[in-house]
């Protein structure tokens, strides 16, 4: 999950824990109908977040991109942009992150890409997919790389504290600085 989910839940109680104070403040200063409005809007607030994955999108920062980076064997070393996050799904939770990096990182990213073991140009994506719907009790991380439709990508797959399936896939381009980053959580 992250530890932008973390803070942005601490944050949601700090809130929650706020309710209280403020409407018997309001109603000491002899305006309880504005606690209740005040504190019913608060609750909203929070229970509207709580069912969804905006928090992780407001919480994503460099340091999560280089994270979920670092779980594909890929590392940055030149400074990047965060240009688009995406959180859908719950409990099944899939994150799309694209982020503008250098273009010696680009061609360096991509050189290992292409001369490593597992390279393989291919006609259709998800070949780490397709082996895990079979090996379901894989206990380490996994990787292959390979060439489709135009872009490098690298696939990777663990279980997160040995239960929650993670399958992050890289995805470069030679067109352009993005790289993107599609996290699964099954």
């Amino acid at each position: 999950m992250g530890v932008g989910l973390v803070i942005g839940i601490f944050i949601l109680l700090l809130f929650i824990i706020s309710v209280p104070f403020i409407y018997f403040f309001l109603k000491k200063k002899g305006k309880p109908k504005l606690g209740i409005i005040i504190s019913s809007l608060i609750i909203l607030f929070v229970l509207s977040q709580l069912f969804t994955n905006e928090i992780d999108e407001y919480l994503f920062f460099k340091s999560s991109a280089k994270d979920n980076l670092k779980l594909a064997h890929i590392e940055l070393k030149d400074d990047f942009k965060i240009i688009d996050n995406k959180v859908t799904g719950m409990p099944e939770r899939t994150q799309k992150t694209k982020l503008e990096i250098s273009e010696n990182d680009k061609k360096r990213i991509i050189n290992e890409i292409k001369y490593s073991k597992s390279y393989n140009h291919i006609n259709y994506g998800g070949i780490l997919q397709q082996l895990l719907k079979t090996h379901n009790n894989m206990n380490r991380i996994i990787y292959t790389n390979y060439f489709c439709q135009g872009k490098y990508c690298r696939e990777s797959f663990y279980r997160d504290n040995e239960y929650i399936p993670v399958l992050i896939t890289v995805i470069l381009s030679d067109e352009n600085n993005i790289i993107e980053i599609e996290r699964v959580e099954d």
